[in-house]
Order: structure tokens, then sequence, then C-alpha cells
């Protein structure tokens, strides 16, 4: 009786050392994969990334160089707990009926997409007159990009548009506040010509 007295005092210093133990190896396992944000360009999909990694390893190809260290596909689910990955997200995948939810996190369509920025083009996502995104997924026909890499299908809704819209937070998109470069729109160059 003793020695189970014993045990079951010991049960909280125990419960304390495995989730000191699971936060530590969590932050050297962050350490280990990930980088400051101006070392990553990162794309958050409004849908089901089937194969992020496969998507990001494509995306690596092209974009990495001497700032660029890795690319990182996430679902918005990714951000559920802390939303400020996402609000720092330099290209957004966003269904055209969650366009309104997160509005104040995107930035118009850079200079280089000038040609699609005409607000009457077709496939152009404009709000208050502005160019912000350019279709991606026609979800009538059931056409777009990266469909080896993304479901753009959700049983819970109709088959919506999803549009690229760049993030306004970025800090590879030159036209904002603290943007370093423009490798956004090389992220999103890159982006639509996969298939």
């Amino acid at each position: 009786m003793k020695k189970l007295k014993q045990f079951f005092d010991l049960v909280p210093a125990l419960i304390l050392w495995l989730m000191l133990s699971v936060f530590l190896w969590g932050w050297i396992f962050t350490f280990l994969t990930d980088t400051k944000p101006e070392n990553k360009l990162s794309l958050f999909v409004d849908a089901t990334v089937t194969d992020g990694t496969g998507l990001a390893v494509k995306l690596e190809e092209t974009l990495l160089d001497d700032t660029i260290r890795m690319v990182k596909v996430h679902p918005f689910t990714y951000a559920m707990l802390d939303s400020e990955p996402l609000r720092q997200a330099d290209v957004y995948l966003v269904r055209a009926s969650h366009v309104e939810e997160y509005r104040e996190w995107f930035a118009p369509l850079p200079e280089r997409f000038a040609d699609a920025m005409r607000v009457e083009a077709d496939g152009i996502l404009a709000l208050d007159g502005t160019a912000y995104g350019i279709r991606i997924w026609n979800g009538q026909e059931g056409t777009g990009i990266a469909q080896n890499y993304i479901d753009y299908h959700d049983p819970t809704l109709p088959d919506e548009d999803v549009y690229l819209i760049f993030g306004r937070e970025s800090l590879h998109l030159t036209g904002n506040e603290n943007g370093l470069d423009d490798q956004a729109v090389l992220l999103a160059e890159t982006l639509l010509f996969i298939h």
C-alpha cells in the first residue's frame, strides 16, 4: 500500500516531465524544419491539400535561391490555433465564398499581372473596382491548377471558383509595407503552370 501511495505521489511530476519533454522536442523539431519568414515562401490553401509536401518540392525546384530556403504549403486549417501564420502568408488560394471573410488580409494584384488586372477580364476577382485575384479553379467546369496536389471539391459546399490572391503582410511583395522582394510573384507565376 505504501509503494502504491508513493507511485501516485510521483504521477504529477511524471506528467509535468512528459509535458516538458513534448514541448522541448516539438521546439527542436520546429527549429530543424523551419526558417525565418524572410527566408521562406508560404502558400495557404482554402481547400484540401492532398500532397502539400509534393507541391512544396515542385515549387522549390524553381524558387529556391540565396535568400529563399523553403516553400511551405498549408491548408487554412493549419492555422486554427494561431492565425498569425495565415495573416502573413505570401499567397492564398481562396474559395469565392470565403473572400469577404479574409478580405483584410489581401493585397491588390501586383503590376506584373497588368494584363490580367483589367477588372472586366474573365476570371479576375475585383473588390471595389480593384483587381485582387486570378481564378485558378473553375468550379463549374472542374478545371484548374495543381489538381494532383489539391482537392478543390468540398462535399459540404457547392463547387465554386477558387482565386489566387497575394497577402497584404507578405514580406515577399515589394508593394507591401515591409516587402523585401517580389518572390511571392514568382511563387504565383510558378504555381499557375503546375497542373
